[in-house]
């Protein structure tokens, strides 16, 4: 099978790939495998779409073997970006045509950022660049906001003098102990929501229920978004997990750890199941990215070719100097 494999000389925060086709010829591909590892003799990683769980089609070339793949260029002129994976360290980054049009032809580049400072480096290829083991870095990041970052779709006594239930109290321990967000209407549409107002890295969610009363959340989906606009929900990674699991007395902290640690500026706590009423106080631990990670610069590294006998690995990058080069591959290479 062929691939094309890029080293970028140090780890990087991988954040997305964008491919375009041969500029001089009919070629390109019109999807691809991505894999990243950190150090090549600990394997690679299958880096996976957000979202899409089978390939974009079934191609009798290069098959992916029934594993999720990327959708490539449509035309050998436009470039197709690909962001929508959750981030990955990584130094060594392989593209595997699976399907294409004409020949197998590449022009591609690697998105990301260099890895924040004072961040551990995971040698094992199947951690995410963005697990905080670094000890020090992670630390909550909800209750030293100000009260205006913290919102909620409604709030129990909003119309009256009641004021206890609004979302500012769903602060984790919070100082005024019987309060706690309280939704007004009981249903599943009902969300709290904080703005932690720049991109941040969530390792991880708290929840507590309301002090003195036996109110708490069961249940609950995540959601994040880095615009508060384009929102995508936080996948469980436990066994089975539909949901988080959510509190299970008034005081008791429940810390969820279970999902693969994520970029967000705004996370928004959807209740799906309560005892008596949906009521909660929640917080969460992550670390800032630096400034330059909120707008990703591309990765500055030339391309290998893996394929003896192809297009020069320097040339396959998208917007290319040389305007029509490409790689292409006239070989099937193991991996």
């Amino acid at each position: 099978m062929a691939w094309l494999r890029v080293d970028l000389g140090r780890p990087y925060v991988v954040t997305g790939v964008a491919i375009q086709g041969r500029g001089d010829e009919d070629q390109w591909v019109t999807e691809y495998r991505l894999l990243a590892a950190v150090k090549e003799a600990d394997g690679y990683l299958e880096i996976t779409p957000r979202g899409r769980r089978t390939p974009v089609t079934s191609a009798e070339w290069g098959s992916a073997d029934g594993l999720p793949t990327f959708p490539g260029a449509t035309d050998r002129h436009t470039p197709v970006l690909n962001d929508k994976f959750d981030p990955v360290v990584a130094r060594y980054v392989k593209l595997i045509p699976v399907a294409f049009h004409g020949h197998r032809s590449v022009r591609w580049e690697v998105y990301g950022y260099e890895v924040p400072m004072g961040m551990v480096v995971p040698s094992d290829p199947l951690r995410t660049a963005l697990a905080a083991e670094t000890p020090g870095l992670p630390r909550p990041i909800v209750c030293t906001l100000d009260e205006s970052a913290i919102t909620a779709t409604s709030s129990w006594g909003a119309g009256s003098r009641n004021l206890d239930h609004f979302a500012k109290f769903g602060v984790l321990d919070c100082a005024r102990s019987a309060t706690a967000w309280a939704a007004e209407h009981l249903n599943v549409k009902q969300a709290w929501q904080v703005d932690l107002g720049a991109a941040t890295v969530v390792t991880q969610i708290r929840l507590q229920g309301r002090a003195t009363y036996p109110q708490w959340v069961t249940a609950y989906c995540l959601l994040a978004s880095l615009n508060g606009a384009a929102w995508y929900e936080v996948q469980p990674t436990g066994p089975l997990m539909r949901t988080f699991v959510g509190a299970s007395s008034s005081t008791g902290i429940v810390c969820n750890d279970f999902f693969r640690p994520f970029i967000a500026r705004f996370v928004r706590i959807n209740p799906a199941a309560w005892s008596t009423h949906m009521s909660l106080r929640a917080g969460g631990v992550g670390f800032p990215l630096p400034p330059a990670a909120e707008a990703p610069p591309r990765a500055a590294a030339a391309a290998a070719a893996a394929a003896s006998g192809g297009g020069a690995g320097g040339q396959a990058r998208t917007g290319s100097t040389v305007r029509e080069s490409s790689w292409y591959s006239t070989a099937e290479d193991s991996y």
